[in-house]
């Protein structure tokens, strides 16, 4: 009895550690960088809404949610480049310049909260974490050395990826 309540408690510490180990760094300093810090904090939670919403549906999203996860993943990715770039002098060679004052086009919510509420919440944060990459965008008045446009069309595509899940989970049902 002892032997198989220690091994459970080993599978569950391995399964809790594989889960952790799989979900978008927050490697950004918020000291220094807190609109992308903020960006990175609000994929870590669209991210796991996504896992929630594959263990609600059993995991048959039509592969959807995996391809947003690492969409996702990639978008954090470039948030640290983004925060690494700003670190350094502004690169004169590619500023932001006019292009700041178009207006910018959040990725639209097109998941009903009310069928796939998992689904939805994640495109919630994702709108989020790119409002606050077009502030950090603002207040460093240049793109970070392209990373934080890359970040943004990488949103924009998981946003594309969970509306395709959600209908992949309406033909489920």
């Amino acid at each position: 009895m002892k032997k198989s309540l220690l091994a459970f408690c080993c599978f569950l510490l391995l399964a809790a550690v594989a889960v952790y180990a799989q979900t978008p760094a927050q490697n950004v300093s918020p000291a220094k960088h807190p609109n992308l810090a903020k960006a990175q904090s609000d994929l870590t939670l669209a991210y796991q809404k996504i896992v929630d919403a594959q263990k609600a549906n059993e995991y048959d999203l039509g592969g959807h949610a995996d391809k947003a996860k690492q969409l996702i993943q990639e978008a954090s990715d470039h948030l640290k480049q983004a925060a690494l770039a700003a670190n350094q002098t502004p690169d004169t060679k590619n500023p932001m310049g006019t292009s700041m004052n178009r207006p910018e086009n959040t990725p639209e919510a097109t998941v009903s909260s009310t069928k796939h509420g998992n689904l939805a919440k994640a495109q919630e944060y994702i709108q989020s974490a790119y409002t606050s990459i077009v502030d950090a965008q603002k207040a460093n008045e240049y793109d970070m050395g392209g990373h934080a446009a890359k970040a943004k069309t990488v949103l924009e595509q998981a946003q594309k990826e969970l509306k395709l899940a959600a209908e992949a989970a309406s033909d489920k049902k």
